[in-house]
């Protein structure tokens, strides 16, 4: 019984660094299985290039007959406006995005 708790006592960082291994590796495997078969998935996303007066028209409207038109959504509703009607001056959108949030979804197969 002595000859255990001495050999303990030297030995005791060795015996904390093979727990602290066997700790590490158990995760690992944990994540492995956890995370397996997913993906990641982009949940909201941020505006990095506007697009306004002559880039917002050629972006946004074509040539129908001798008509140009302009098609465009605002407060979610979907608008087909010739563009002598739009004040293109405050007419601003969004040319790129870039994701803000994403999120790691799991797949069930």
């Amino acid at each position: 019984m002595v000859n255990f708790q001495t050999k303990m006592r030297k030995n005791w960082k060795l015996y904390l660094l093979a727990l602290v291994l066997l700790a590490i590796l158990g995760i690992s495997i944990y994540n492995y299985y956890t995370f397996r078969g997913g993906e990641w998935s982009c949940i909201a996303q941020r505006c990095t290039e506007f697009s306004n007066n002559d880039n917002w028209v050629n972006d946004n409207c074509n040539y129908i007959d001798t008509d140009m038109i302009c098609e465009f959504t605002f407060n979610n509703q979907d608008y087909k406006l010739p563009l002598s009607k739009i004040n293109k001056e405050q007419m601003v959108s969004c040319r790129q995005y870039e994701c803000a949030v994403e999120v790691y979804v799991k797949s069930y197969v």
